[in-house]
């Protein structure tokens, strides 16, 4: 469920990348870990985020579940970790969103200032 393919993807940043929120949620409530970072992609929410196809539903599926897996590890800073992380260009999950040119962008940005609480101070890894 969260192996890697030789491009690096698991199922779960294939369909964030695709924006199929209904495969999206099958994958989250069959154990596919929202979490699951590397050194090229980042995590699936920063995979969604960088996607053309990004959607609204797909961002609150991937966010719900995180803020549920981490109260439930009593992790309150779970996905806070995760809205911090870099990827290998530099940039954070909002980096990515407010540089994408999909129509969705405002909208699905609305979704990561209200669930993923992130900072719209943040730098780049670079500043």
């Amino acid at each position: 469920m969260n192996v890697e393919n030789t491009d690096g993807f698991t199922p779960l940043m294939s369909a964030c990348q695709n924006g199929n929120e209904s495969v999206v949620r099958l994958l989250l409530e069959f154990g596919a870990d929202p979490f699951r970072c590397n050194s090229i992609h980042g995590s699936p929410l920063t995979v969604a985020c960088s996607s053309s196809n990004v959607n609204e539903g797909t961002l609150r599926a991937i966010l719900q579940k995180m803020v549920q897996d981490s109260l439930r590890r009593g992790c309150n800073n779970g996905i806070r970790n995760v809205m911090e992380y870099y990827d290998n260009r530099g940039y954070k999950p909002i980096h990515h969103l407010v540089k994408n040119p999909s129509p969705n962008r405002v909208a699905c940005l609305k979704i990561l200032l209200e669930i993923g609480r992130c900072d719209v101070n943040c730098p780049t890894f670079t500043g």
